[in-house]
């Protein structure tokens, strides 16, 4: 079961949703001017930065989910968007923080589960690729004082 739905979430992150953003951005100033500068329109509108292809609108639609995250520590809402957009940027230690902190206050939450082991996958590959980027560095220095004991 969970590995289902982690291949659903994975789905769902592979697909850039094709909003205009820049109309999002108008609807949201136009709500401000018009003093609708409420939380349950800046989630609306972080969600929106989140969900686009361009990381500028992703960073900016994670600092504003942090700011509401900061009234209200235990939004599950906050938490998983949170954990959504970190991942979206290729921080997945990040992300998984953030769907660790969403199990601590729902510990059955699917999405959630699938989202931390997706993390944690990529965390891993990083790992290996370190550690073999490592293992070639070191590979080299051995061989150029192997070459230069050599040469003496």
């Amino acid at each position: 079961m969970a590995k289902k739905d982690q291949e659903i979430l994975l789905q769902q992150l592979q697909q850039e949703d094709e909003q205009d953003v820049t109309k999002v951005i108008e609807d949201f100033q136009a709500k401000l001017q018009k003093g609708l500068d409420d939380d349950k329109t800046k989630f609306a509108y972080a969600i929106a930065l989140i969900v686009s292809v361009d990381n500028t609108y992703r960073r900016r639609g994670v600092d504003i989910l942090r700011a509401l995250l900061s009234k209200d520590p235990l939004n599950r809402d906050y938490l998983y968007y949170l954990a959504l957009g970190h991942y979206k940027l290729g921080e997945y230690a990040e992300s998984r923080k953030f769907s660790e902190a969403l199990l601590s206050v729902e510990s059955n939450n699917r999405q959630a589960k699938a989202l931390k082991d997706l993390a944690e996958e990529k965390l891993k590959k990083e790992g290996m690729i370190g550690l073999a980027l490592v293992g070639s560095v070191a590979v080299a220095a051995a061989g150029l004082i192997i070459f230069a004991l050599k040469k003496k």
